[in-house]
């Protein structure tokens, strides 16, 4: 059981990661699908940062009043959702205030679940002599997005990405946080048995 638990909790947090390395192309998405200059680009991706601390904080808050794990669920949703939505690309013919919102609540999620993925360490029971062990084996997977997610964005988006190439580009990733949701029941359901 314990090994199940590792296995599923770092698959989470290699999906978070992938979205949080993810992050990295909004800007981009800015100044490329939307014409924004230079400038107003990158104050798009530092408004997007802003998010992280306020995110992670108010739900490190929320996690300590309910179950981390639980909370994760409705973070890979909502990331499934807006890479759909961004995937498909259901707002591009409609006003960028929307694709605007969608990237936030992207956002949102991905923060949210960098503020979950170790709070969830509490609900396998593990004996604290064993925490550092299961945190560097957890991590050897979890943050593997760093050898290749900033490889496969690029590779994704070409030299001159155009809407297309971003549509691709979320339409690929889409797989990743619904992946993370179905590791995200696993461990539910492997913390429930071994409750009971």
């Amino acid at each position: 059981m314990k090994q199940k638990k590792v296995i599923y909790h770092s698959i989470i947090i290699f999906c978070a990661y992938c979205s949080y390395k993810l992050t990295g192309v909004y800007g981009t998405y800015a100044k490329d699908v939307w014409n924004y200059s230079l400038e107003e680009a990158t104050y798009f991706a530092v408004l997007i940062q802003y998010i992280r601390p306020i995110t992670a904080i108010s739900i490190g808050w929320i996690a300590d009043k309910f179950v981390p794990s639980k909370i994760i669920i409705p973070s890979f949703s909502l990331l499934i959702l807006t890479s759909i939505i961004l995937g498909f690309g259901l707002f591009n013919r409609l006003p960028i205030a929307l694709s605007f919102s969608t990237f936030m609540f992207m956002a949102l999620g991905t923060y949210s679940l960098r503020g979950l993925y170790f709070a969830v360490i509490e609900e396998t029971k593990t004996p604290i002599q064993f925490t550092g062990t299961l945190v560097g084996i957890i991590s050897i997977v979890g943050f593997t997005p760093d050898i290749f997610m900033s490889l496969f964005n690029g590779y994704m988006l070409g030299e001159n990405p155009t809407v297309i190439e971003y549509q691709n580009l979320f339409s690929a990733f889409t797989i990743i946080p619904i992946i993370g949701l179905l590791a995200t029941i696993g461990f539910r359901k492997v913390i429930k048995n071994t409750i009971n």
